[in-house]
């Protein structure tokens, strides 16, 4: 083997490179030495060592030297090479080839030991191997350097000018720490202690190098300590550049560890950031939350995903602002979810550092020119109280449910009681799609009340009567139903189901007052809801103006053309839309700039905030501003007498809340709907009517025999509160063991009265029609109420000369 196998080691490392320069010393086939220039014997190779064989073979060859000192003299001038005279050697014959090799800090030599029949040919290699240890390390792709014990540059070759952009020799006699980047200071002094406790062990790092021009450049670098070795004296440093297989790296990592669309951190970096952060110790309560946008699902399909991927970025780059406030790492998990992670918080600031993560979403959010309504729910939890990674996930996602539940918009910290509420509302998740099939839900009526304290409507709520839980209230399950899409066909059955009931008070003779229902944005988005209305109107029968949609703020959020679009087609069948919960948010004025609302109903906040004076004036201006756009006013939530008598004092149109009534069964509903006294409009004598009120008559009792005739058509001229007046072409006696029945439509309600004759009259002898005057037979009090109820509203019709509107009424007899 000679030197010359150097040239084929150029894919080598450097550390490599290292190692087979050694290896070729040591095994070379010529004796070689190195000496200093005070001949202080520095390395012998193996042949070496042979050749000078002895208790002290250094000796030997001092001695040699010693003699034949003329030759230094010529080489310590200038020559870099000279070959000395035949030197007998052991009894052979050698000539001494000098190869003088200059370090940064003296001058060493390197002398071949060849035998004289042997040295023309062997003095050629030699002089061809010098040659190419001075250039492997002068053009060496690599950098080579050599550190002492305190990290001073005594050696650098020249590929530091190319790797880091200094000159050669600049470099010298400076300390390598100082242009080792600062975010890779303290693991190279590591590196470096490693290695000057670790003799002739590479130690392998991967660290940022300041460069001439001020940037940080990735290095590779092995470093192995030769401090031991006279021979070299130092700790020897190889170094690559591999800046950009980083950089190609850090891209590929980017890549898989960031979200493409909010440019966050994923999942994948989310989990390792988190296992990271609860494994440190010095983190004594990091703090997990979670944050899912309300409603983001339907509200995307409806301002399409251009617009929605805004949306994410804003928040996300809100979030982030934040979140870093507190060193919070910022993540997007999902397609509208996101997670903070606080690596220590005190516990003082868990709370304020939360709420002010909420503060996003006070302001609404700008893309193109257009502002965009945007809420989101947060649920956090803290460690150590959770004991794993998975813990603090799942706490903070029952967290978030349990805020979703509260009715959005809001934020909790787990809580170990919510999981029994958590339990409960998976099984009712669960169970929904059964309780529709099963028909478990029923509806409940919250009354409506003027502010005389007369009932002028009810509001429909539903309930779920749940074999397990008992009676579930929607504030638990509608959440539930609108994210399974169950929402549709449960808010379905809630139109039918008000619809049958209006049917069954006005076939029972009752007074039908307008009925309210509330419907989804889910429904209004996912299912024809003018129709849906439409079929069960014509079903059951029942008058459009008996029936007022409530929508909330988060169907108007969408501001899409199909909103407003329905609101038109559905006040033009005849149905009032009311506004619900205005004044929750703050885009609510908006809302009537935008659409054209019947109805506004002041959220129960409003109620609750008369306990001072800004609270009243606030309450008063908006109150006032809503009467000058004319819109029926309603108040709900009002559970006190002083609540009441405000509202009634600002002139509210209607009045709601616990004060005045809970909701009620439809049996007990109804009777607030009846007059409270028989004195409302009693006449002691009735006004004539401006007409004739067509009816039918039948017979139902006769000497206490129930009898079912067909029905005969009559005219009624006149009506009171006890008795009317009726023209009719059958002749009936005068008698009270004769009980008629007499049918009106009246609102469109069908009014059956019993009733005895107490008078006939002959119009006279050629008129066929004879007229009677007729008392009403009750036999109960809550009839007796009802047919007085239907008499006040005629009477009030036949004074405002409006007959016509609620009743068949005609001028002539046929």
């Amino acid at each position: 083997m000679n030197l010359l196998s150097l040239t084929n080691s150029k894919g080598n490392t450097v550390q490599e490179k290292s190692s087979v320069w050694t290896a070729v010393f040591e095994n070379h086939m010529t004796a070689i030495a190195i000496v200093d220039d005070d001949l202080s014997i520095q390395k012998l190779n193996k042949k070496a060592l042979h050749l000078f064989s002895g208790a002290s073979p250094s000796n030997n060859l001092a001695i040699l030297l010693q003699e034949d000192s003329r030759h230094w003299s010529a080489v310590l001038s200038v020559i870099e090479r000279v070959s000395s005279a035949n030197t007998i050697i052991g009894g052979e014959s050698y000539k001494i080839y000098i190869v003088k090799s200059l370090t940064d800090k003296k001058a060493l030599f390197i002398l071949y030991f060849i035998p004289s029949e042997e040295a023309p040919t062997t003095v050629f290699h030699i002089e061809q191997e010098s040659h190419l240890f001075k250039t492997l390390i002068q053009f060496s792709f690599d950098g080579i350097g050599i550190l002492d014990e305190f990290g001073t540059i005594i050696f650098q070759s020249p590929a530091s000018e190319r790797i880091l952009g200094f000159q050669n020799t600049y470099l010298l006699q400076k300390n390598a720490f100082d242009y080792i980047s600062d975010i890779d200071v303290e693991k190279a002094r590591n590196t470096f202690i490693h290695a000057l406790n670790e003799p002739g062990v590479p130690i392998h790092v991967e660290i940022r190098f300041k460069t001439a021009s001020g940037e940080d450049r990735w290095v590779e670098v092995t470093a192995t300590n030769y401090l031991h070795k006279k021979s070299v004296g130092g700790i020897i440093i190889n170094y690559s550049d591999i800046h950009e297989k980083r950089l190609i790296q850090h891209e590929n990592w980017y890549v898989a560890h960031h979200d493409q669309l909010t440019d966050l951190p994923n999942r994948r970096y989310h989990d390792q950031y988190l296992s990271s952060v609860l494994t440190d110790q010095t983190n004594e309560r990091p703090v997990y939350v979670l944050l899912d946008l309300d409603d983001f699902k339907s509200y995307n399909e409806t301002i399409g995903n251009d617009i929605g991927d805004h949306l994410l970025k804003k928040v996300a780059n809100l979030l982030s602002q934040k979140a870093k406030v507190n060193d919070g790492f910022v993540s997007r998990i999902g397609g509208d979810e996101f997670a903070v992670i606080f690596p220590d918080l005190s516990k003082k600031d868990i709370t304020r550092t939360v709420e002010e993560l909420m503060k996003i979403f006070d302001a609404p959010i700008i893309i193109q020119s257009h502002e965009y309504t945007v809420t989101g729910s947060m649920g956090a939890s803290v460690y150590p109280s959770s004991l794993t990674a998975n813990d603090i996930r799942r706490n903070a996602s029952l967290a978030l449910l349990m805020a979703k539940k509260e009715g959005k918009a809001a934020c909790k910290i787990y809580d170990p009681d919510s999981d029994m509420a958590v339990f409960r509302s998976m099984a009712l998740r669960n169970d929904l799609s059964y309780a529709i099939v099963e028909n478990q839900f029923f509806l409940v009526y919250q009354p409506k009340y003027n502010t005389q304290k007369d009932c002028v409507g009810y509001e429909a709520l539903i309930r779920w009567n749940h074999p397990t839980w008992g009676v579930v209230s929607p504030g638990e399950f509608i959440l539930l139903a609108e994210e399974t899409k169950l929402i549709v066909p449960i808010g379905e059955m809630v139109i039918r189901k008000v619809c049958e009931q209006l049917q069954k008070w006005r076939d029972d003779g009752l007074a039908l007052l307008p009925v309210s229902l509330n419907v989804s944005a889910v429904q209004f988005l996912h299912s024809d809801l003018c129709e849906v209305l439409q079929d069960n109107a014509l079903r059951y029968r029942i008058p459009p103006t008996l029936i007022q949609i409530e929508v909330t703020e988060t169907v108007l959020l969408h501001k899409t053309e199909h909103i407003a679009l329905t609101f038109v087609k559905l006040q033009k069948m005849g149905y009032k839309i009311a506004l619900d919960d205005f004044g929750l948010g703050y885009s609510s004025l908006s809302y009537l700039l935008d659409y054209d609302v019947d109805i506004v109903k002041l959220d129960k906040r409003f109620a609750q905030q008369l306990s001072d004076q800004k609270g009243i004036d606030i309450v008063s201006h908006l109150i006032q501003l809503l009467k000058k756009i004319d819109v029926t006013i309603v108040i709900e939530g009002v559970e006190t007498e002083d609540q009441f008598r405000f509202f009634t004092k600002m002139s509210c149109d209607e009045i709601q809340g616990y004060f005045l009534s809970k909701p009620l069964l439809p049996e007990q509903a109804i009777k607030l709907g009846l007059p409270k006294s028989l004195e409302v409009y009693a006449l002691t004598k009735s006004p004539k009517f401006n007409g004739y009120i067509k009816g039918m008559l039948t017979i139902r009792k006769l000497h206490d025999k129930i009898i079912q005739t067909g029905p005969a058509p009559i005219f009624v001229s006149d009506a009171g509160m006890r008795s009317m007046k009726l023209l009719c072409k059958i002749r009936l006696p005068q008698t009270d063991q004769l009980v008629i029945g007499v049918m009106l439509t009246i609102a469109g309600t069908l009014l059956d009265i019993h009733a005895i004759v107490e008078h006939t009259e002959k119009r006279n002898q050629t008129d066929e029609w004879h007229e009677y005057t007729v008392s009403y037979v009750f036999s109960n009090e809550e009839e007796k109420c009802r047919v007085i109820k239907y008499m006040n509203m005629i009477q009030i019709a036949n004074k405002k000369n409006e007959l016509k509107q609620i009743t068949d009424i005609t001028h002539k007899l046929r």
